[in-house]
């Protein structure tokens, strides 16, 4: 083997460069159901989490990427808030865990040095190099709860709606209404707002995302209230269910339920086999989502230890 450590190649001009392919690809990879650990970070999650803007772009450019001749076989990174870090490894580079945590310390927290990262429940290798590195678990977690598929779910829809697909037509105001309200927001939607539109129509740009699977319903007005969005490539066992939400005064119809179904049933079409959500809420379970996995948060409470490549430079 010929480990090589380097950073991500971020270009906010061209956020869908060479390395952002690269990720992906390693991603799409390892995971997969057999490798549980790596779900806490998935390709979708990843395409979409790249698409998004945010303050301090150029921090991106602190993601640890690890290549053994030239190909990706681990990745520490942040999604949205700098100083929670998520790290992927492919399963036969445990050994590689350790300088991970490092990297993460040294790299990856936020302004104020606060530095969180998740690790699965059963993963006690890292567990023992974290409390090793001064970090504690806290009481926060992610649950995933994953949807085996034999079928193509039915799409029931309730009278009064419709259902569209981002295929088929989108209005970015109304979508950016439906999400503020539909994850309540506090305030009013901000309409038409140029920062607001950039980051909608952005986080809907990834070349890996299906506009057939970002499903929307539509009251008679034809206001959007309830999406459902789903990460799926063609002959993929796995899609990823990011997001799902409806507007409060459109709730306990089953709109959430006819736009993800509709989804879903067009990722079964296309290959799927089970979906991964990264939530465990009542409306998932409902729905024969079946709670699997957690993964807990642990915080750096020594700030002070040294890692040891920062020993190795004193």
């Amino acid at each position: 083997m010929s480990i090589r450590q380097r950073t991500y190649d971020y270009d906010e001009n061209n956020r869908f460069n060479e390395d952002y392919h690269r990720v992906h690809d390693f991603l799409r990879d390892v995971n997969e159901i057999t490798h549980a650990a790596n779900l806490n970070f998935t390709w979708g999650r990843w395409a979409w989490m790249i698409s998004r803007p945010v303050d301090d772009e150029e921090k991106r450019s602190d993601i640890g990427i690890w290549e053994d001749d030239g190909e990706i076989v681990a990745l520490v990174t942040h999604e949205l808030e700098y100083g929670y870090v998520h790290m992927v490894v492919d399963p036969a580079y445990d050994d590689l865990k350790e300088e991970m945590v490092m990297y993460a310390k040294k790299h990856l927290c936020a302004e104020d040095g606060m530095l969180r990262i998740i690790i699965d429940d059963r993963d006690d290798r890292l567990q023992a190099i974290a409390v090793s590195e001064g970090f504690v678990p806290v009481e926060m977690d992610e649950r995933l709860s994953i949807k085996y598929m034999t079928e193509a779910p039915e799409v029931n829809l309730a009278e009064g709606y419709s259902l569209a697909s981002m295929d088929e037509e989108w209005d970015y105001g109304k979508y950016s209404d439906c999400l503020f309200l539909g994850f309540n927001h506090e305030g009013e939607p901000r309409m038409d707002d140029e920062d607001d539109m950039y980051m909608r129509k952005t986080m809907l740009s990834s070349p890996y995302l299906d506009k057939r699977l970002m499903i929307v319903a539509k009251d008679k007005a034809g206001n959007y209230v309830s999406h459902a969005g789903l990460w799926h490539l063609k002959d993929d066992e796995m899609c990823y269910v990011e997001p799902v939400c409806t507007v409060p005064e459109h709730r306990k119809k089953g709109l959430g339920k006819a736009c993800l179904s509709l989804a879903m049933r067009r990722a079964y079409e296309n290959g799927t086999r089970y979906s991964v959500v990264g939530n465990t809420l009542q409306f998932y379970h409902n729905q024969l989502f079946l709670p699997k996995m957690r993964q807990t948060w642990w915080e750096l409470r020594d700030r002070g230890k040294k890692t040891k490549r920062q020993d190795d430079k004193d």
